[in-house]
């Protein structure tokens, strides 16, 4: 992996730290604007950066660092209910990277944003309803779940999609990390 490739993954780890302080406060999980900068993570790192960007970010919290929401940080944080989305941003940047590597124009870069959020879904979800059922102790079932993991969130997601697009398809020939002769991620 390359200097700047680690340097810029580290920028957008930082940038995620940031964007958790934006909150608006909801039952176990808040609507902040972490979501776009995971999404832009990963259009304009790729895969593997995107991914890097949010292990360190996650890393960074669970070493005690006051990064999370609500400018917390600690192992203990693995019982939070937010937890599963914290591990699903690795996977929404890894996604959304893999989609967007030959992405150049909005719509093909709102594409792999929309791939990103599905495979955040995808991991969250299940570990929120893990956690709400046996570390609440909650009687959870599939329509709850949603009703509090994913309904309140679908909106300002498409949203945080829309604009981590629009500001990939600015910055994808400034902050170009492919090199042109490698065809890899």
């Amino acid at each position: 992996m390359s200097l700047r490739l680690l340097l810029l993954s580290s920028l957008f780890a930082i940038l995620t730290a940031v964007s958790s302080m934006f909150i608006i406060p909801l039952p176990f999980v808040p609507i902040t604007l972490q979501v776009a900068v995971v999404l832009l993570s990963g259009l304009l790192l790729g895969a593997k950066g995107g991914a890097i960007s949010q292990a360190f970010y996650v890393l960074l919290g669970l070493i005690g660092l006051p990064v999370f929401i609500g400018g917390v940080g600690g192992i203990q944080h693995i019982f939070s209910p937010t937890f599963g989305f914290l591990i699903g941003f690795i996977a929404a940047a890894a996604t959304t990277g893999l989609f967007a590597r030959y992405a150049k124009s909005f719509y093909s870069c709102l594409f792999a944003c929309f791939a990103g959020i599905v495979a955040m879904y995808t991991i969250a979800l299940p570990l929120l309803f893990v956690n709400l059922k046996y570390v609440v102790g909650m009687d959870i079932g599939f329509v709850r779940l949603l009703q509090i993991g994913l309904i309140p969130f679908l909106i300002p997601d498409i949203l945080k999609a829309c604009a981590a697009a629009a500001v990939a398809v600015r910055l994808k020939g400034i902050i170009n990390i492919y090199d042109k002769n490698d065809k890899r991620e």
